[in-house]
């Protein structure tokens, strides 16, 4: 591990000792102030999320924009303290930190008996939503980035672990067959499409006016197995309460043209991406370069 690696980890083992110390909401102030500190810390990634966000509402005053900016980083300062304090948990208290809107059409995602794919993004503390539906009794399962830092790659798995959750790791040799036996357990996979990562197949669709290249996997899935397509969006109110929200089960379009199918539903799930964004978006993760 490299000096910069080694101190990043670090830095997230005091930070868990510190979240360890402290009661939920005196951590989740910490952590404002943490992701507070990094929006002046780290000035490339405030330059990117400003101009990412200017270009995205381009009527917005620049006064504005910088608000949000802040926002942003102090919502994923919050994240992470939440993320540590995963062992903390239980189905007798996740209702005091999550609310749940819309299981119904969680449930009848299930009903179809061929797995169900949730789709989401990287919006509010997008943690909670496997974390908060395992909890209450849902087989979730999540698709993970391999985190280059083998020692904090070890934390979160155990962290996801605690809560019920299992993982999957993109990108190893048995992670596909992983996720088709999950579908075909009628367990949950949850996706999130909404990153620029080349290393996985993708399509260019529209996202906020622009070309944005999108994975296409969870399009391809849900139209080669027939898995019950499950929007399920997470956004922190006011009062730092998160909120689970699942809507109503998506069907596919499918004209048997696999490959205008996969880009006609990738464009899909990304609009509506686009819109829950829209209503929060000091919540989103601005900071990536989601345009080439």
């Amino acid at each position: 591990m490299n000096v910069k690696r080694s101190g990043l980890y670090w830095f997230i083992v005091l930070l868990r000792a510190i979240a360890l110390c402290l009661p939920l909401s005196a951590g989740l102030k910490l952590g404002g102030a943490v992701g507070l500190a990094a929006y002046f810390l780290v000035p490339r990634y405030k330059r990117i999320a400003f101009k990412n966000l200017a270009q995205s509402f381009p009527g917005k005053p620049h006064k504005e924009i910088r608000s949000l900016t802040k926002q942003v980083f102090i919502n994923q300062g919050k994240n992470l303290f939440e993320l540590l304090n995963f062992h903390r948990l239980n189905r007798e208290n996740i209702t005091k930190i999550v609310e749940f809107r819309g299981i119904e059409n969680f449930k009848k995602a299930f009903s179809y008996g061929k797995g169900v794919l949730i789709f989401s993004a990287h919006l509010g503390n997008w943690e909670l939503i496997g974390a908060g539906l395992s909890l209450i009794g849902f087989p979730i399962n999540g698709i993970t980035r391999k985190v280059y830092i083998e020692q904090l790659e070890r934390l979160l798995w155990r962290l996801r672990e605690s809560v019920g959750m299992k993982s999957i790791s993109r990108g190893e040799t048995d992670s596909a067959k992983g996720i088709l036996r999950v579908l075909k357990n009628n367990e949950a996979l949850a996706v999130l499409i909404d990153q620029n990562t080349k290393a996985i197949p993708g399509v260019y669709v529209n996202f906020f006016g622009r070309r944005a290249y999108t994975p296409s996997g969870l399009a391809a899935l849900a139209i080669r197995t027939g898995a019950s397509v499950a929007p399920v969006f997470m956004y922190r109110r006011e009062d730092n309460k998160c909120v689970v929200e699942a809507d109503e089960p998506i069907k596919p379009e499918m004209t048997g043209d696999d490959e205008k199918d996969i880009a006609v539903n990738t464009q899909r799930f990304t609009d509506i991406i686009e819109e829950k964004i829209r209503r929060h978006p000091e919540q989103w993760v601005w900071f990536h370069e989601r345009w080439d």
